[in-house]
Parts: C-alpha cells; sequence; structure tokens
C-alpha cells in the first residue's frame, strides 16, 4: 500500500515504512522516462516475478533502515502505548476489568483532546488490548490478564 498519511498503527502488522530521501531536481529528470520503461515492460515484469517468487521463498527481509523507520512510526504513534503507560502498570497476576480500562482510556483521550474520530471505539480499543494482555472471563466480567490500575 502507498501512501502519504501512514494508517492507524494497529494495522501496521504487514505494512513498512520507506522514507524517499532522494528528490532529483525538475531540470535533472528524465522527460522520456516512461518510454523507456515501457519499453522495457517485459524485462521489468520478469525481474519483478523473480523478486515475487524469491519473496515466497525467503520471506521479506527488508534492510536495516526500513525496519528502524518502521519501529519509529509504530512507537511515535502508538496511542495504546502511551496509555497504557501513564495509566495502568503491568503486574503478572494482576487483572483488570475491560469495561474499567476502556473507562480509564476514555478519561485519558479526552484529558489529551482526542476527537471522537481519533479515539478508539471499545471494540478496537479491546482487539488492540487483546494483541497485548491475555482477555479472559471472570465473574461474568471481561477482564485482562497482566494489567491493573495505579
Amino acid at each position: 500500500m502507498l501512501c502519504s498519511v501512514c494508517p492507524e498503527p494497529g494495522s501496521l502488522t504487514c505494512l513498512e515504512t520507506l522514507h524517499f530521501t532522494v528528490t532529483i531536481p525538475q531540470e535533472e529528470q528524465d522527460k522520456q522516462l516512461a518510454e523507456k520503461l515501457a519499453a522495457e515492460a517485459s524485462g521489468i515484469l520478469n525481474w519483478a516475478l523473480d523478486g515475487c517468487q524469491a519473496w515466497q521463498r525467503e520471506g521479506l527481509r527488508p534492510p536495516p533502515e526500513v525496519r528502524a523507520a518502521t519501529e519509529q512510526y509504530r512507537e511515535e504513534e502508538d496511542d495504546l502505548g502511551e496509555f497504557l503507560a501513564e495509566c495502568t502498570v503491568a503486574e503478572a497476576d494482576a487483572t483488570i476489568d475491560a469495561a474499567a480500562v476502556y473507562q480509564l482510556y476514555q478519561g485519558w483521550a479526552l484529558g489529551r483532546g482526542l476527537t471522537d474520530k481519533e479515539k478508539m471505539t471499545q471494540t478496537m480499543f479491546g482487539r488492540r488490548l487483546g494483541e497485548r494482555f491475555t482477555r479472559e472471563k471472570s465473574g461474568g466480567h471481561w477482564c485482562y490478564r497482566g494489567l491493573r490500575k495505579p
């Protein structure tokens, strides 16, 4: 996916961040590039197919610069991680009620000035929290293991 604005961090499990650090000045741009590439279309297709086969065989191995840029973006845009660090305590044997932790999140989001569009819905919040903590039923209520109120 090519985008100029990165998607919601929780959806980044299959995306990598690429920074394009070179801009070719207008006067140096090849005005016949499209025609040159069209003339090489079959070779370009073969190169892409070879790359696809290598990817299927070996997996995607992004260079260190891409891994670092992706990790930096995830950390900078991880509202859930910020909320957890500021408003909860990770503790192996602890549990927190799902509704209670979402209520904490709503208060935190309000304090940060997040709009309704920026805030996670309860469903999305639960899904993303469930990626980090075990969700279980206790006393008729859903809760998350490994997390507690401060």
